[in-house]
């Protein structure tokens, strides 16, 4: 198996500090996927999946209720989730636990990342914050992303 990483070891510290971090991905569609594939190919330490889906390591979708839980286990964060809702509350979560977070999305040829940094005007992880890890498992992300055009019964073209 170490065959496999040799290259790897040889630069110096790299390979040490590739084979000890924990990373979590959320999200195991399209970009998530091959975001895990590659991180066990590169010999990531801890690799954790989280989706929607029951085909990942644990076995229940990332709620406000048990987000702090499960990602205060990994060193970093992968989002690679499709939906709004869950990347504010992924990002809100890492905030609250000082954790790195890598968002990345795409959409037929073009897509984009963004490593998380910290803005003074955020009312999450600005200066004065006064958002808590209660705060965060009591909010509604669901409703709060919800905007009257994602109503689709109310707004429906004929």
């Amino acid at each position: 198996m170490i065959h496999r990483y040799s290259r790897h070891l040889l630069l110096p510290d790299f390979g040490r500090k590739l084979s000890q971090p924990s990373i979590l991905v959320v999200g195991a569609g399209g970009l998530g996927s091959p975001v895990a594939l590659y991180l066990a190919a590169c010999g990531v330490g801890y690799l954790g999946i989280v989706d929607g889906d029951d085909v990942v390591e644990h076995c229940h979708t990332l709620k406000p209720f048990n987000a702090l839980e499960i990602v205060r286990k990994y060193d970093i964060v992968v989002d690679a989730t499709d939906n709004l809702p869950t990347r504010y509350m992924i990002s809100d979560c890492c905030v609250l636990l000082n954790k790195p977070l890598i968002s990345g999305a795409a959409l037929g040829l073009e897509g984009q990342v963004k490593i998380r940094g910290i803005s003074s005007a955020c009312m999450v992880c600005g200066e004065n914050s006064v958002f808590t890890q209660e705060d965060f498992q009591k909010f509604d992300y669901e409703n709060f992303t919800q905007s009257p055009m994602s109503d689709k019964e109310a707004y429906s073209l004929k």
